[in-house]
């Protein structure tokens, strides 16, 4: 999708921040409707039971494999959230710069991964008139804690500090999505005459399915019940990421960023 909005003429009357609250309303709405369509996704279309024999144990397999990948529909909406949502970070960041004095500042929101880095990125801005910046959005910089944890110091947060990355990629290529098993509840399971029996693998993302059960013998359940979740493919330092509840992290850590810059004009103003 192109981002036309973020060039559009800002109307009368709106303030650079509103502009920033209006990004982050969008991003929100695509959140929203992404949340939707995957909850229909996930009833009517994700998922099969599939039984077959296994050539080389003899046993009896049954499993759920993933019937149909997530749509490109959800994709886009989850894709252009989350970047809508970097964006605003950075429009926060210039916002308040802008509002402060210098309006020649073009640095992006100095996520990092660790404290050290984004001190090295602020001592860069600091050593130019151009994208030299107040006291004060540097103490707020810090608040923020736009750095994973780690050994060493304290602060940071992973979550936020990965979907970063993601959106980070001009392109957005970083962020993909994919269905698995959350979780299955067995009910009535009847073991008559079994040799083996092995009851749950956990999903395999390779192969798209998870095995329900193995047996050689006579064994009975009815379908289990079963519930489903379309994740961010990224594997960072805390795994994959549900989508929707990560979406949602970060739209509140947007929400945060916009209101403590806002906070610093209005005490540098004030």
């Amino acid at each position: 999708m192109i981002w036309f909005e973020n060039h559009l003429p800002r109307a009368p009357n709106m303030s650079a921040f509103d502009e920033v609250r209006e990004q982050i309303n969008w991003a929100e709405t695509r959140i929203n409707v992404a949340r939707i369509k995957i909850t229909q996704y996930i009833q009517h279309d994700a998922f099969r039971f599939v039984q077959e024999v296994d050539a080389q144990t003899g046993e009896h397999v049954r499993k759920i494999v993933l019937a149909k990948n997530v749509p490109m529909s959800i994709k886009g909406y989850l894709r252009n959230a989350v970047v809508d949502l970097k964006h605003s970070f950075d429009m926060s960041l210039h916002a308040a710069v802008g509002d402060l004095g210098n309006s020649r500042f073009d640095k992006n929101f100095p996520w990092a991964d660790s404290p050290q880095s984004v001190r090295g990125i602020i001592n860069g801005w600091q050593s130019k008139d151009k994208t030299k910046v107040p006291q004060a959005i540097i103490d707020e910089i810090w608040r923020q804690e736009p750095y994973a944890t780690g050994e060493g110091y304290s602060g940071g947060e992973d979550l936020t500090r990965e979907v970063a990355k993601m959106a980070n990629n001009k392109h957005s290529i970083g962020i993909g999505a994919s269905a698995q098993i959350q979780s299955v509840s067995f009910t009535n399971i009847t073991v008559i005459s079994a040799k083996s029996f092995k009851l749950m693998e956990p999903w395999n993302p390779k192969k798209k399915e998870l095995v329900l059960s193995r047996h050689i013998g006579l064994v009975s359940y009815d379908d289990p019940a079963v519930t489903g979740n379309v994740i961010f493919e990224r594997v960072g330092r805390i795994g994959p990421l549900a989508a929707i509840p990560t979406a949602i992290s970060f739209l509140e850590r947007a929400k945060l960023c916009v209101e403590g810059f806002e906070a610093v004009v209005r005490n540098g103003n004030g």
